[in-house]
């Protein structure tokens, strides 16, 4: 069993006032661990049904439709199942199923009444295939909205509550959804586990991308990242651009899309402006889109054209170039957490706010 509190990072995250809006109170905080088998006495188990729009326990975030096996529910990838339940238990399991081998592969982070309860995941060994309990200890009983954000599991089997009066399905629909559509930086913070993943050593957490960040500063109550490995805006390399996204983005209905990198496009000017054109041409109906270039320092000509075609079609640009580092400048090539972390506040540092509010309300 390991468990998991509040982290001198954590701590430190709470002194910097930019993320003074998205952390949950210190008392607030839940402590969390992990085991293979249910540790509450006499707990009551809600699995999850096929029922995307009705489930009577769950609201699903993370993705814009359900699976449901023997195993529990699933998205299509890569999209990914996040639960989201009111109780006033005080203490919760959220049972997943793991899909990664190795130390520290699963990562957990709960979402209490809309805010973080840390920035930096909550880590725990795991074994492909098995179960794990993911245990949240409250200090006090009260009726709270939890959501619980699971990197490295592959299916979500329900949850187990301790004593409680009140168990359901938050009332109301998303109001606020951001859709991240982008390349392997928006996987997440780059952490080196050899051996950790059947497709190598690196390995991504896409909950710790700099959109899910930006996206708390901006007061979203959904995000859904579709971002995953080489992709860019070019129809012809690499093989699977941006604009193949669109229409599983669109599915989910944003209010907010955005469009980050790519660093892939490099030597494949050319296609990029066209690309950039046409692919904002298509998402015309979603009310706010925001676009951002490569967001490491060295690719300074092509964001230079990505801005040109954004500002053309009276986009939101996000000038995130030399934010975070060159590729060079860790084992993975991609952003560190904590330049995740400046990514975020440079691209919520440029948004009007006011307007994105204004152009949600001018299209309803």
């Amino acid at each position: 069993m390991v468990s998991a509190g509040c982290s001198a990072l954590n701590s430190s995250a709470r002194d910097d006032k930019w993320w003074d809006s998205v952390m949950t109170p210190a008392t607030d905080t839940p402590t969390i661990t992990a085991s293979p088998a249910s540790r509450i006495a006499a707990g009551v188990r809600i699995a999850p049904t096929a029922d995307y729009n009705s489930d009577p326990f769950f609201r699903f975030d993370g993705c814009h439709d359900i699976l449901l096996d023997s195993f529990g529910a699933y998205a299509q990838p890569p999209e990914v199942v996040v639960p989201e339940i009111v109780t006033d238990a005080v203490d919760i399991e959220a049972v997943f199923r793991a899909g990664r081998d190795g130390a520290k592969v699963i990562g957990v982070r709960a979402v209490v009444d809309g805010k973080l309860s840390h920035l930096q995941l909550r880590r725990f060994d795991a074994k492909k295939g098995d179960s794990y309990y993911f245990r949240h200890e409250f200090s006090d009983p009260k009726v709270r909205h939890l959501k619980f954000e699971v990197d490295g599991a592959n299916r979500f089997s329900g949850v187990v509550v301790g004593n409680h009066t009140i168990l359901r399905r938050p009332e109301s629909a998303h109001m606020l959804r951001h859709v991240a559509i982008g390349d392997s930086l928006q996987s997440g913070g780059a952490n080196y586990h050899p051996g950790s993943e059947e497709s190598g050593d690196f390995f991504y957490m896409r909950w710790e991308s700099h959109s899910r960040f930006q996206a708390a500063l901006m007061g979203c109550d959904s995000y859904i990242n579709l971002g995953v490995g080489g992709t860019g805006w070019g129809e012809n390399v690499p093989s699977d651009p941006f604009s193949a996204r669109v229409p599983l983005a669109v599915r989910g209905v944003p209010q907010i899309l955005g469009f980050y990198g790519s660093r892939n496009d490099v030597n494949h000017e050319v296609q990029v402006p066209h690309a950039v054109e046409m692919t904002l041409q298509r998402v015309a109906e979603v009310p706010v889109v925001l676009v951002s270039g490569p967001q490491q320092a060295g690719f300074s000509r092509l964001n230079e054209l990505v801005k040109q075609e954004v500002e053309k079609s009276r986009r939101i640009w996000l000038d995130l170039d030399g934010v975070a580092a060159a590729p060079t400048s860790n084992p993975t090539g991609h952003p560190t957490f904590d330049e995740q972390l400046d990514l975020a506040r440079a691209a919520f540092s440029q948004t009007d706010m006011s307007h994105v509010r204004d152009a949600i309300e001018h299209a309803k």
